[in-house]
């Protein structure tokens, strides 16, 4: 049965409850009789009813009325929902005092070098969390967030990222991102990406970002103490500074490349539902012809070239013609054209 153990109920009390509805008399002596609890799980089976508001003092007799289940059921759902909201409060309260202590933990274990005030030393992965936590859960305008290299995340990390990014996305916090393009061969990297860019963040990738940063409300800047920022960082809040690391992040930005939403059609089986004519200039995109060579190879002009051309970007979901090349290289139409069915 258990259909309402889910609220806290107990299965002699909800085995108790079904036989009361269908008229089983409510008393300790009775349930024993007809579903055979014993008389201390009757016993305990009545009172966990009364607790529940399942069982109640009737109005026009000296004895106990069993609430009918429509009834009953608002009665659990509401008392639920009065223990989550209670819940709810107490979660609030306890990020509340965990942010005081994150603000001592990292204050006793940070350095600030004599006359740098801006200027603070970050030692150890867990004072760099703590700051990093702290940091994401003041922010309330922008983040920019530059990750280089190919490292494999783990997925206890990506969850852990992907809540911080949540609370920024809710309180509408804008979110950009430069990552590798050769770490988005991971696919649960990649299928975290192009989660937040659903939900409005802007994800590019770089063929080589120079250096790890993070930057917050244009105020507040965090990269690498040397070349690993997991063991040491720099906290940086000096105005002049913390702008020249976002003109270094902007610089790459507009070097890198969107990364698609979706991915593109990774069976190149689907090459044989896609018109002939178009087909062949995918291919000659992927060979990086530009669009007069492909008007000469394929004997149409230039401006049909130019609207297959969008055709194909739209197909790809790329963001421009060179990476819709790019994608037909990666997905393998150049070697699909290469084969003797192709060419009939």
């Amino acid at each position: 049965m258990a259909r309402l153990e889910k609220f806290g109920l107990g299965r002699n009390a909800e085995t108790a409850y079904d036989a009361l509805i269908r008229g089983v008399a409510p008393t300790a002596e009775a349930l024993v009789a007809a579903i055979g609890l014993t008389t201390e799980d009757a016993v305990q089976s009545l009172d966990e009813l009364k607790s529940h508001a399942l069982l109640r003092e009737s109005k026009t007799a000296d004895c106990l009325r069993v609430t009918p289940p429509d009834e009953a059921i608002e009665l659990l759902i509401a008392h639920e929902e009065r223990l989550l909201e209670q819940r709810r409060l107490d979660i609030q309260q306890a990020r509340g005092e965990i942010d005081d202590l994150v603000e001592s933990f990292v204050s006793a274990a940070t350095e600030t070098p004599v006359g740098s005030p801006a200027i603070t030393y970050l030692k150890g992965s867990e004072v760099i969390r703590s700051k990093l936590y702290q940091l994401v859960g003041e922010a309330s305008d922008v983040t920019l967030n530059m990750i280089p290299g190919s490292r494999t995340f783990s997925a206890a990390a990506i969850r852990s990222a992907e809540r911080l990014d949540n609370q920024l996305i809710a309180r509408g916090v804008h979110e950009r991102f430069i990552v590798s393009e050769l770490s988005i061969q991971d696919p649960n990297w990649s299928a975290y990406l192009r989660r937040i860019g659903e939900k409005g963040c802007q994800v590019r990738t770089h063929v080589s970002p120079p250096t790890l940063l993070v930057t917050f409300d244009h105020r507040t800047a965090v990269v690498p103490r040397g070349k690993d920022i997991s063991n040491a960082a720099i906290l940086i809040q000096e105005p002049g500074v913390v702008e020249q690391i976002e003109y270094l992040f902007e610089e790459v930005w507009a070097a890198a490349t969107p990364l698609p939403l979706h991915d593109a059609p990774t069976n190149t089986d689907a090459a044989d539902t896609v018109d002939p004519r178009l087909r062949q200039v995918i291919v000659l995109l992927g060979r990086g012809y530009k669009d007069e060579a492909i008007a000469r190879k394929i004997g149409v002009s230039v401006r049909t070239v130019g609207r297959l051309v969008a055709e194909i970007v739209d197909l790809f979901g790329a963001q421009g013609r060179f990476q819709a090349g790019v994608i037909a290289a990666q997905q393998g139409w150049i070697e699909k054209a290469a084969s003797p069915k192709s060419d009939e």
